[in-house]
């Protein structure tokens, strides 16, 4: 699951999960058709670097001694060793921004989920979007030029609707109006004129 190209279209990663074989991170090469797994973990989101050289991903991990969150890690595709990037921050979406060098995400929060930018340098969290009670967000996705980004928001009494935001002034405008439906996933296309979801 969760196939997701690299950003130059040469290759795709994805999950596998089996009751007779390990979780695991796949990159496949599409010009040969070649597999190779990266790493022998789970993960609720994948995303590559803008170089393609690394993959970040969201894991739901133990946290002290009674807590499971979701956390955030980065692979190194050619060494194959992963590090973890935050501890007990409840990150379960996230998008890379083109720069490389912050990576907006999904924190949960009982109050309502929020939307911060992690400096990948400093290792900080600064808030982008705050979302009201019972609001939820997922899977925001920058925009090929890191201008603009799309997501999936909840409102109660709206449900789950796509919301285009202007990155540095945060302002918002909803995009799509489908009543009952889970409008979810939105994905860019590589001109960045269209928005493709399921």
């Amino acid at each position: 699951g969760l196939p997701t190209f690299s950003p130059d279209g040469k290759q795709v990663a994805y999950i596998t999960a089996s009751y007779k074989h390990t979780s695991g991170i796949w990159v496949m090469d599409l010009e040969t058709g070649k597999k190779r797994r990266v790493a022998k973990r789970s993960a609720a989101q994948l995303a590559f670097s803008p170089d393609g050289k690394k993959l970040y991903f969201s894991m739901m991990v133990g946290d002290r001694w009674y807590y499971r969150f979701y956390d955030l890690y980065e692979l190194n595709l050619q060494t194959k060793k992963s590090k973890r990037l935050t501890h007990g921050k409840r990150i379960r979406d996230f998008s890379v921004n083109p720069n490389g060098q912050e990576i907006l995400v999904v924190r949960a929060s009982p109050k309502g989920d929020q939307l911060q930018r992690y400096d990948l340098e400093k290792k900080e969290f600064h808030d982008w979007v705050k979302g009201g009670v019972y609001e939820q967000f997922a899977h925001p996705r920058f925009s090929p030029d890191g201008k603009k980004v799309v997501l999936s928001r909840f409102v109660p009494g709206v449900g789950w609707e796509l919301y285009l935001y202007a990155y540095k002034t945060q302002s918002s405008v909803r995009i799509t109006r489908n009543g009952l439906a889970m409008d979810l996933r939105p994905v860019w296309g590589l001109d960045g004129r269209f928005v493709y979801f399921s």
